[in-house]
């Protein structure tokens, strides 16, 4: 009884003190989700760097020798094209001499 007595005299106090722990607990939950999502997001951008620094250690070498082979591919055909061009001027030339 005397418990209901005490609460009907500082039942101002009591609701305050509630809605206090009320608020304090929606403050830590919305600072906590924030500080989770931050963490989500660092987490995201190390396992994007971990991802580049992988290609870049693993993949790079090979893309540059498929492009030195393709490189020496194409100085290859030039060399056969101007071979083929000179050889044109020629039969060119031969039949202009054989015109005249």
């Amino acid at each position: 009884m005397q418990f209901f007595q005490w609460i009907a005299t500082n039942w101002q106090a009591v609701c305050a003190w509630t809605g206090g722990l009320y608020l304090t607990y929606h403050i830590g939950r919305l600072f906590a989700s924030i500080v989770l999502a931050l963490n989500s997001w660092v987490k995201r951008f190390q396992q994007a760097e971990t991802t580049l620094v992988t290609m870049s250690t693993n993949h790079l070498p090979h893309i540059q020798a498929e492009l030195e082979k393709t490189s020496l591919a194409v100085l290859q055909s030039n060399s056969l094209l101007l071979d083929i061009r000179r050889d044109l001027r020629a039969v060119l030339k031969i039949e202009e001499n054989e015109q005249q």
